[in-house]
């Protein structure tokens, strides 16, 4: 007698998952995950802004039979990322929990933190984020 392997399950990709509750708190997971991935998986960031036009045709429907974007196998795991932290930025925003914020950061600061990441200069990175951090506060009402 054969000793079969188990298999996962599969899911039904034509329905979509109903009355979930979920913290706030995974959007900015996600924010870190897809930094991650821009950081340290992505072999050429300059190919982002066209994975994003892609994922925006995809996301508005723009997309038919004769232009649906083809993505690689990293671009799939960005867009899903991208796409499930846009809906609950959505969500969030629909039920009020977005909280806005003022900002003192310049172009410069952004470019010299991801410069450092791509550097793979950790210790200068982390040192920046936290005063990228300190620069953005809630705004007053």
């Amino acid at each position: 007698m054969a000793n079969y392997l188990k298999s996962t399950n599969t899911y039904d990709l034509t329905k979509n998952i109903k009355g979930i509750e979920i913290n706030t708190g995974f959007i900015l997971g996600l924010d870190a995950i897809l930094l991650y991935y821009i950081a340290n998986i992505v072999k050429d960031p300059t190919t982002l802004t066209d994975t994003f036009k892609k994922f925006e045709l995809i996301i508005t429907d723009k997309a038919d039979d004769n232009n649906y974007p083809v993505l690689n196998e990293i671009e799939k795991q960005i867009y899903t990322l991208f796409a499930l932290q846009q809906l609950l930025k959505a969500k969030a925003k629909e039920q009020k929990l977005e909280i806005e914020l003022e900002s003192k950061v310049t172009q410069e600061d952004v470019t010299e933190y991801l410069k450092n990441i791509m550097d793979n200069d950790n210790e200068n990175a982390e040192i920046k984020i936290k005063q990228i951090q300190s620069l953005i506060t809630k705004k007053s009402s």
